[in-house]
């Protein structure tokens, strides 16, 4: 069955009750420094290293009308007390929780997998130890639903007790889509560096040539292969790449050139304009300065706010918080909630700085007065999360003796501002994503005006398996939940596209069912 479901806009509320006390975390998984919490598929992910035993866990907490609890993974990330860790979610796929972080000299990154349900790991940049106030951030690509971009975003990273700035491209982890028999498109960009490459053809023997240069003077892959695909068996560079094939059994003659950037791994970006420090955080937002941005928060006892442009390039300042940056200090936004409002919220840690909560406004950072002060000392390992319907959620650290704690809060922030909608306002080519589910597909999406709206879902073969007629719905912002099959039954795990017709708009969306 597939169903809709309209966002209905809520007038903020001027009185705030004291923080909500949730179910801590387990004893066992001692909050301390370098633990931190994100958000991403209806739940809270958290990370916790913990010194006496020498190892670091991960867990994840779902809210829900009965409450919630702490889940804590069997299996440890790692054998060491990561230190300089930082985490963040990645939800336009699979949905992917990050975590960076040092075991002792060597700086690595752990990744946990929904749909598989397992961890893998990569290095980061080579020579690039993460120092105090590292700090991860995910950007989505919004061009996502295009089969000319397979890639669902990019890591943002500063390293900590630098000035240096990195971006890792996140290879898609679903099969190839060709576009009129062709994979890698003209002028696609991809982000796996042993790419396959498919062309119309059926049996025989087929020669492949790929170089940096239009000309082929030079090749990067020439070879002889039969039937007609091949996959790279060495990694490529990043660079733009032309490739062209012909069929040695028909005339012989070359196909039309496709040309492909690859835009893989980590890259160096512009340097922050100053060194990162303890008490740095990071975030990305996607309209508060009219484009796609990494928000970030110095630390290193400052109090400078800085925006990265992602279009243009290049780091601004953006003000002062008037309040020192130390350990503790977290930094949010909506974005990974798909609601509305463009407001960034940062707790700052130690005692004395500051009671509240503050919030990036008009006329730049201010403390949140009408809001609860916090519920205890926020300390070395405490972190927040920007969850569903505007809630924060607190892990508070250590006390003021160095004493690691458990405790768990959770906080409602002002809604939208009235006349906005409580989802998020989709920019990019296409009006609509996926939102990522453990029980089905769910999709957002912005009309412009009253349409009929009607949707199918295609797995990767291409079969229909569901369909809906949502009828005719009013401008604004809209879901579909995609839980079940023309038959009733339960999506199976697995790649599905969604085909979605909004009357003068049209939307090709990728998902996957864990």
């Amino acid at each position: 069955m597939l169903k809709t479901i309209a966002c209905i806009a809520v007038a903020a509320t001027a009185l705030m009750a004291a923080w909500g006390t949730l179910t801590s975390v387990p004893e066992s998984v001692a909050v301390q420094g370098g633990a931190c919490v994100t958000y991403g598929a209806d739940s809270i992910w958290g990370v916790f290293p913990v010194v006496d035993e020498d190892i670091t866990y991960a867990g994840r907490y779902h809210y829900d009308a009965n409450g919630g609890v702490w889940n804590i993974f069997e299996d440890e990330i790692s054998d060491y007390a990561m230190t300089n860790t930082a985490c963040t979610f990645q939800w336009l796929e699979d949905g992917v929780f990050f975590v960076i972080g040092n075991e002792y000299d060597d700086p690595i990154m752990y990744f946990y997998n929904l749909h598989d349900g397992e961890w893998n790991d990569e290095d980061l940049p080579e020579n690039e130890y993460l120092g105090g106030g590292a700090c991860v951030a995910y950007q989505p690509n919004v061009n996502y639903d295009s089969q000319l971009y397979p890639v669902p975003g990019w890591l943002y990273c500063l390293v900590g007790n630098s000035d240096h700035f990195w971006r890792y491209a996140i290879p898609t982890s679903l099969p190839d889509q060709t576009l009129n028999g062709i994979f890698p498109g003209n002028l696609a960009v991809i982000a796996d560096k042993t790419p396959n490459f498919e062309w119309p053809g059926s049996t025989g023997s087929y020669q492949l040539q790929v170089s940096t240069l239009q000309s082929f003077a030079t090749k990067v892959i020439d070879v002889y292969v039969s039937p007609s695909a091949y996959q790279a068996t060495s990694a490529l560079t990043n660079h733009t790449y032309y490739w062209r094939t012909r069929d040695l059994n028909g005339m012989g003659t070359w196909s039309t050139v496709h040309s492909f950037q690859l835009l893989a791994g980590w890259g160096q970006l512009a340097n922050i304009p100053v060194s990162v420090g303890e008490g740095a955080a990071m975030a990305y937002e996607k309209d508060l300065f009219n484009h796609q941005s990494i928000l970030a928060l110095p630390g290193g006892e400052s109090n400078d706010f800085y925006e990265y442009d992602i279009v243009a390039g290049n780091w601004n300042q953006k003000g002062s918080t008037t309040i020192d940056e130390i350990v503790g200090t977290s930094l949010v936004t909506h974005e990974a909630t798909e609601q509305a409002g463009s407001t960034p919220w940062c707790t700052f840690g130690g005692s004395g700085t500051s009671d509240y909560l503050w919030y990036y406004g008009h006329f730049g950072w201010a403390d949140w007065e009408e809001g609860p002060t916090y519920p205890q000392w926020i300390g070395p390992g405490s972190s927040m999360a920007y969850g569903l319907d505007h809630y924060v959620y607190l892990i508070v650290g250590e006390d003021a003796n160095g004493n690691p704690r458990n405790d768990f809060y959770r906080q409602q922030l002002p809604w939208a501002e009235e006349g906005e909608q409580a989802a998020a306002s989709l920019d990019g080519k296409s009006p609509a994503r996926v939102i990522s589910s453990f029980d089905g597909i769910s999709v957002a999406y912005q009309l412009r005006a009253p349409s009929r709206v009607r949707a199918t879902l295609h797995d990767v073969t291409g079969r229909l398996v569901g369909k809906l007629d949502a009828g005719e719905q009013m401008t604004g912002s809209h879901r579909l939940d995609l839980s079940r099959d023309a038959d009733g039954r339960r999506l199976a795990s697995g790649a599905y596209f969604i085909l979605l017709d909004m009357g003068s708009e049209q939307a090709r969306l990728k998902a996957v069912v864990q």
